[in-house]
């Protein structure tokens, strides 16, 4: 939920935060300095990863490898977040 919902309908600031957000920026900062053909490449080895039995979009429990991004193991609402943010980069990118 953003800042902005939040405060139209009154949300205290001790609210629970919406980590999807935060991950949709990083992720977006990190992607922004791809070239399309990694992105692609990142885009197909994700969604082998999403598509797994037993997947699951966890807001902080890093369980997930996915070929060819890093080394490190992510949660699966990070990789959510980043397949939305490599699909908007390949529909809104020049």
């Amino acid at each position: 939920m953003s800042w902005l919902h939040r405060w139209r309908r009154g949300a205290k600031a001790s609210d629970a935060p919406d980590p999807g957000f935060a991950y949709r920026v990083a992720w977006t900062k990190e992607a922004r300095t791809w070239d399309a053909g990694r992105r692609a490449a990142i885009a197909e080895s994700l969604g082998h990863v999403i598509r797994s039995d037993g997947f699951l979009a966890n807001a902080y429990d890093r369980r997930y490898l996915v070929p060819g991004l890093d080394e490190f193991r992510h949660s699966g609402a990070s990789l959510i977040a980043l397949g939305d943010v490599l699909e908007a980069l390949e529909h809104h990118s020049p």
